[in-house]
């Protein structure tokens, strides 16, 4: 299956306010594929939920994308 460049795509990703979560794979996945990712998160969920929420939340995992190239 050839692969299609998302460089130039923004793609919304939401549930990503956990380092470990799906979203976050998503999101550094599209980021290696060429996406722009704009994520959303509601750390008051994630604090209710026996998992918790993750170590400074969306913030670690946006500037984890930043130094991946994403934007």
């Amino acid at each position: 299956m050839a692969m299609v460049s998302l460089a130039g795509r923004v793609v919304i990703v939401t549930g990503a306010s956990r380092g470990i979560g799906i979203g976050a794979a998503i999101a550094r996945r599209l980021v290696a594929d060429g996406a722009g990712v704009l994520l959303h998160s509601w750390v008051p969920y994630d604090v209710e939920q026996p998992w918790g929420a993750g170590e400074q939340g969306p913030q670690k995992l946006a500037a984890e994308l930043r130094r991946l190239g994403g934007v």
